[in-house]
C-alpha cells in the first residue's frame, strides 16, 4: 500500500520540477560580436569623431531630402552653435532639443524604420569620406568596427 503511494510523490515531485518557472536570461549590453578584449585599447569616443568626420564630409554636399535628416540636421545645428551669438545659441538650443524630443517620442516601429533609415545615410556618409585616397590610410576608414557597421560589405540596413 505504501508502494503505490511513494511512486505518486515521487512522479509529483518530478512534475512539480519540471513546471518550475526557468531562470530568465538577460541580455548583455553592448554591440554583438565586441568583446570586451576586442574593446581593450579602443577609446570610445573615437567612434564619435569618426562619424563626425562622416557628417562633415556628407552633409554640407548632401542632397536637400538628406540635409533634412536628423543626422544632418543635428551636424549643420553644432557647425551653426560654434560661429553663433548668445541669442542665437538659445535659438539653435532650442531647435535641437525639438528634434530630439520628436525623437524620443516616436512609437518602437517608428523609432525602429528611423533607425534604418539613419543606418543607410551613414553608409552612404563612408562611402562619400573613404574615398580610394583616404581609404587605406585614414583611421576612420580602416578602423574595424566602422568598415563592419558602414563600409561597403556592411549588411542590410539595420544589422550590425
Amino acid at each position: 500500500m505504501r508502494t503505490p503511494t511513494l511512486v505518486l510523490l515521487v512522479a509529483g515531485a518530478v512534475l512539480a520540477q519540471d513546471a518550475a518557472p526557468k531562470a530568465r536570461v538577460i541580455s548583455k549590453p553592448g554591440l554583438p560580436g565586441v568583446t570586451p578584449i576586442k574593446k581593450a585599447g579602443t577609446d570610445p569616443t573615437q567612434y564619435n569623431a569618426f562619424r563626425a568626420k562622416y557628417l562633415g564630409a556628407f552633409c554640407p554636399t548632401a542632397s536637400a531630402e538628406d540635409k533634412v535628416k536628423p543626422p544632418c540636421k543635428m551636424h549643420d545645428i553644432t557647425q551653426k552653435l560654434k560661429t553663433a551669438t548668445e541669442a542665437e545659441k538659445v535659438h539653435l538650443a532650442a531647435e535641437r532639443t525639438k528634434i530630439s524630443d520628436a525623437a524620443k517620442n516616436r512609437t518602437e516601429e517608428q523609432k525602429k524604420a528611423q533607425s534604418k533609415v539613419n543606418m543607410m545615410l551613414y553608409k552612404k556618409m563612408y562611402a562619400a569620406y573613404c574615398t580610394p585616397d583616404k581609404k587605406d590610410t585614414d583611421a576612420a576608414c580602416t578602423n574595424a568596427l566602422m568598415k563592419r557597421i558602414y563600409g561597403p560589405s556592411a549588411g542590410k540596413a539595420g544589422e550590425l
